[in-house]
């Protein structure tokens, strides 16, 4: 813990623009950003953000864990103005997530149903979130996996008995579909420029 705190304050001390880029960034301001500065805040974030939520329910830190639900929450939004790299998230947010969602369990059985509410939607966020967004860039093999985290989040709702997995998991396979059609449309426009050009030059030649 105290080697991680050296870290976080070497981070905050060479990273502490980040701030003002995330601020400028929210009002849609120009900014000029260092995006090696940007992804290491990132990484810090995320890496601490997890370690000190194990730490939070190891000794019962309560504070620790809000904290720790901030820190991820800030590296989330940074990644999402600045990093933007999507193709191999996946390797983190998925175990990230099933991460929380234990933790989030935990805390449930504790009591602690606040800080479990936290954690569940930042899972979700994490896990939905990044595949609806990959579904959009690379196609139909992130929506089947989006699909079949809704499936997983309806079952794992009906188990706990609670109505937010079980309407995350309407919302995933909605937005699984969703993805996959504006994938489809776009497709069908490329085709379409694509006919009108074809059609244009055919006329050309025959003139």
């Amino acid at each position: 813990m105290v080697f991680s705190w050296v870290i976080l304050t070497l981070t905050i001390g060479l990273g502490g623009a980040v701030i003002g880029w995330t601020i400028r960034a929210i009002f849609g301001l120009v900014y000029h950003i260092d995006l090696p500065t940007a992804y290491m805040v990132t990484s810090v974030l995320a890496l601490l953000g997890l370690l000190y939520l194990a730490a939070a329910f190891t000794h019962r830190w309560l504070r620790l864990g809000y904290i720790a639900t901030g820190m991820l929450l800030i590296s989330w939004v940074i990644h999402i103005f600045f990093v933007q790299q999507w193709d191999n998230l996946q390797w983190y947010a998925m175990p990230a997530g099933l991460y929380l969602l234990g933790i989030g369990y935990l805390e449930w059985r504790r009591g602690n149903r606040i800080l479990a509410r936290w954690l569940d939607y930042l899972a979700i966020a994490l896990m939905m979130g990044t595949l609806f967004w990959q579904t959009l860039l690379f196609g139909w093999e992130y929506a089947l996996t989006l699909g079949a985290e809704g499936l997983l989040a309806m079952w794992w709702g009906s188990g706990r008995r609670l109505r937010r997995f079980l309407y995350t998991g309407i919302v995933g396979i909605v937005l699984a579909t969703v993805g996959q059609l504006i994938n489809s449309l776009w497709s069908v426009n490329q085709w379409i420029v694509f006919g009108i050009i074809a059609w244009w030059s055919s006329l050309s030649h025959c003139h």
